[in-house]
């Protein structure tokens, strides 16, 4: 990959996208909406990297805009494994779709021992391109002890994800509260106009606040307006926004009622955020048959797309029974949120709402954790819609016990409101695909999955991301992971990881001792070794060899590997993607001029990415590596010999 396909720049990107969107457009009467499939999701990558250092990740959110990947998680400040909550650093990562590489990631937020952050969210901005809006909860207090935390803060950054090094603004406040609340899970969704749309929980009182942001993209950042209470949903937590067809729309769970209920507001200007119809706009999804009694939560939200008045929610119900024993249910609206079907079982569609699929621990993972987690996702052409769902299930076909990640799907046709075929069976994301499933009672607990599709008008365009957290092997902490379509990295913590990535330089000889003070030429001998051990292709690794002494060199040999030498600088180069599970060696020789002792030649082996070439002088080297050949100069005197 050369450097003009590695830094694709905005216009030539948009104008790809919009090109993409017409050839999609013209061809849409011929695709065909499908299901996803195993084979989609390349193997499982930790993109957090952090297992080693002890830290643990915090539940991720991931989202496309069709050319670039986002996705956002908290990592690094706790290890409080047995309380099962996460907090510290905010980091984003973003991947080029196009061209298949992940870029570095970065800190939205840098946590200290009393500021840390969790549950981050954001949404690509629809005018600005390459855009995002990132927002998480804050605490302050901490003192470096979790139970000392108060999170009584949200917050605001905006980030570019244009090039290969990201940028995010100062963070700034949306509100801040006193210490009798606890704000946790925002969400952010951006209307027609461009206005920011941002909803959190109080936990402490189960109570949801709202504040819009004006002009997002203005010098500065948005502005701001005063937080209010959603006065229309009591008892709430875990709120979800999504935007279609000129409608605010809400979706949360009604802790004390036991429900989960929705609203719409098509106010947009309005600094409050409330029903537009008492009659239409608020409506609980109530159980039916042997859910009666159950409790539901952690609701998902999903459109076809802007501009389409359907729309779906899914959640779990825990059986009142037995509380680790849950169902899947969900709600179809076909006329933007005025009416909603009852509550369908997932992916079983029984009707007679019994509890016997999907069964969770609480008391392994945590209540954080807690519950099937389900997030949903939308693959739609003109005539056919897969509803896709993911969630997480701990004992299921044999498994196991520890947690897993699947996936199932639905096709329903977009001008009736049955069915079409049923419930497709249900897979794991989190198993390697054709490998071996995990060992019963094993540490390898797969989490919190989110899921996106990158182009989901054209049946997905094969293009599906799964983000999770997951407990690598040898180890008692959770990091986030990936599975999808992007199988390459041009991240210097991929590069440094020893355990992924290994630079090896070696020379012969290293030492001379002669008595010779005026030196022949001499022969050099030098292996350079780069393995990527990784699950990852390495994308965009560039070498640089070079002599400390280039003066003292006469000659050198051409490079094997497919390295250049540089004849006029003495210099061996080279340049390329590195597969993953796959090495290079540079092999060569150098003869040296007359040398006048003592002398010493160094070289020098430096391993940057093609994407560092805007950074200048050491920022942009990763690993270097230098060997040396000292040439010493020993000296016989005559013996002084005294009569």
């Amino acid at each position: 990959m050369n450097t003009t396909t590695l830094r694709m720049k905005k216009l030539s990107k948009l104008m790809l996208i919009l090109f993409t969107a017409i050839a999609a457009a013209v061809a849409l009467t011929a695709v065909i909406a499908r299901a996803v499939q195993p084979s989609e999701f390349d193997t499982p990558n930790n993109f957090s990297r952090t297992a080693k250092a002890g830290y643990a990740s915090g539940p991720a959110f991931i989202k496309s805009d069709g050319s670039t990947l986002g996705i956002v998680w908290s990592d690094g400040a706790n290890t409080n494994y047995a309380g099962t909550k996460y907090y510290g650093n905010i980091y984003l990562k973003s991947g080029d779709e196009l061209d298949d590489y992940w870029r570095e990631k970065i800190k939205v937020f840098t946590a200290t021992n009393n500021d840390w952050g969790v549950d981050p969210a954001f949404v690509f901005d629809t005018y600005a391109i390459d855009t995002i809006h990132v927002v998480w909860a804050q605490a302050t207090g901490c003192n470096g002890d979790l139970l000392n935390c108060d999170f009584i803060s949200i917050q605001y950054a905006q980030c570019d994800v244009s090039e290969d090094y990201n940028t995010c603004d100062s963070p700034q406040e949306i509100f801040g509260g006193n210490t009798g609340q606890k704000f946790r899970r925002p969400a952010i969704a951006q209307d027609d106009l461009g206005n920011l749309h941002v909803v959190w929980t109080d936990e402490n009182s189960n109570s949801i606040y709202y504040s819009r942001g004006v002009n997002p993209t203005q010098p500065g950042g948005p502005t701001w307006t005063s937080a209010t209470l959603v006065a229309d949903a009591p008892g709430g937590k875990s709120p979800q926004l999504a935007f279609a067809n000129g409608r605010l729309h809400m979706v949360w769970d009604a802790e004390s009622a036991g429900t989960i209920n929705y609203l719409y507001d098509d106010n947009l200007t309005n600094d409050v955020l409330a029903k537009s119809d008492a009659l239409a706009s608020v409506w609980s999804f109530l159980p039916f048959g042997d859910y009666t009694g159950a409790n539901p939560g952690s609701p998902s939200i999903a459109i076809v797309d802007p501009t389409s008045n359907i729309l779906y929610i899914a959640f779990d119900m825990a059986d009142p029974n037995n509380p680790n024993n849950f169902a899947l249910g969900y709600s179809r609206s076909t006329d933007n949120g005025d009416g909603w079907t009852p509550i369908r079982d997932i992916p079983t569609a029984k009707s007679d709402g019994t509890f016997t699929t999907f069964q969770t621990d609480e008391s392994r993972i945590g209540s954080d954790f807690g519950g099937l987690q389900p997030t949903l996702a939308i693959t739609y052409t003109g005539s056919m819609t897969y509803i896709n769902v993911v969630w997480q299930s701990d004992v299921f076909e044999g498994e196991g016990n520890v947690y897993e990640v699947f996936h199932a799907a639905r096709v329903i046709t977009s001008t009736t409101v049955g069915f079409d075929k049923p419930w497709t069976t249900p897979f794991t994301l989190t198993n390697p695909v054709g490998g071996v499933p995990r060992v019963a009672g094993t540490n390898g607990d797969s989490v919190m999955p989110t899921f996106t599709i990158s182009d989901p008008n054209n049946g997905g365009g094969d293009k599906m991301h799964l983000a999770y957290l997951e407990t690598p092997p040898n180890a008692n902490t959770l990091d986030a992971y990936y599975r999808g379509i992007i199988a390459g990295t041009i991240d210097p913590a991929y590069l440094l990881d020893s355990d992924t990535f290994a630079v090896t330089h070696a020379v012969t000889p290293t030492q001379i001792i002669t008595s010779i003070r005026n030196l022949p030429p001499q022969t050099i001998r030098y292996t350079l070794r780069i393995t990527n051990s990784g699950n990852l292709n390495a994308v965009g690794v560039g070498i640089t060899d070079t002599f400390n002494l280039p003066s003292l060199i006469s000659n050198i040999s051409k490079p094997t590997g497919g390295a250049k030498l540089i004849t006029a600088t003495k210099t061996i180069t080279w340049n390329g993607d590195l597969a993953a599970n796959s090495g290079i060696t540079i092999e060569f020789t150098a003869t040296t001029t007359n040398l006048v002792l003592p002398v010493t030649i160094l070289n020098t082996a430096k391993l940057w990415n093609i994407a560092s070439e805007g950074k200048t002088g050491n920022d942009k080297i990763i690993i270097s590596k230098s060997v040396a050949t000292r040439y010493q100069l020993y000296t016989t005197y005559l013996p002084l010999v005294f009569k």
